[in-house]
């Protein structure tokens, strides 16, 4: 990625290409997920979690890859490795979720997958800027609990995303 160009920011100026808009088949409630892993095997698993709780799984290739896909669609869950495209990829998304406005990054539940991490660490999410954190070890009970995760973040967050909606920031 170019330095101090963000892709994620960035507009697109110019024609529509069909291909950069991944979920426009979807009907407006579907619940999306992103995967950023780069284990065949843990997508496979992380993949098959997501289903269950009836999320449209896109896989990103690459952290540039992820970062196309998010240009123009707002996930509803992201799940990232944080060896995803070599430490800088994970690193870079991370970043890149940083600079998004509060109203469109509280839209997303953010799960960083790693072998450092006790799951369901809430310091440790925190210190990461994500929503929840998840050792691999893990990974065979991802459904329940990015579904805990995700109802206590709701939960959590009701009065704040009432207030956006209120002034119409939502």
């Amino acid at each position: 990625m170019e330095e101090g160009k963000n892709p994620l920011i960035e507009n697109a100026a110019g024609s529509y290409d069909a291909s950069e808009r991944l979920f426009d088949f979807l009907v407006e409630q579907g619940e999306t997920a992103l995967v950023c892993e780069s284990d065949s095997g843990a997508i496979e698993n992380i993949s098959t979690a997501l289903k269950r709780l009836d999320y449209a799984v896109n896989v990103a290739e690459s952290a540039e890859d992820a970062l196309q896909k998010m240009r123009f669609h707002i996930f509803d869950v992201l799940i990232l490795h944080d060896d995803f495209d070599g430490q800088k990829g994970g690193e870079n998304l991370l970043k890149a979720l940083e600079l998004l406005d509060m109203s469109i990054r509280r839209k997303m539940f953010v799960v960083l997958v790693g072998d450092s991490f006790r799951t369901m660490d809430n310091m440790a999410a925190f210190h990461r800027s994500v929503n929840l954190v998840v050792h691999t070890g893990d990974l065979n009970e991802l459904a329940a609990i990015v579904k805990h995760g995700v109802q206590e973040n709701k939960v959590f967050y009701h009065t704040f995303m009432e207030t956006l909606r209120n002034m119409g920031r939502i």
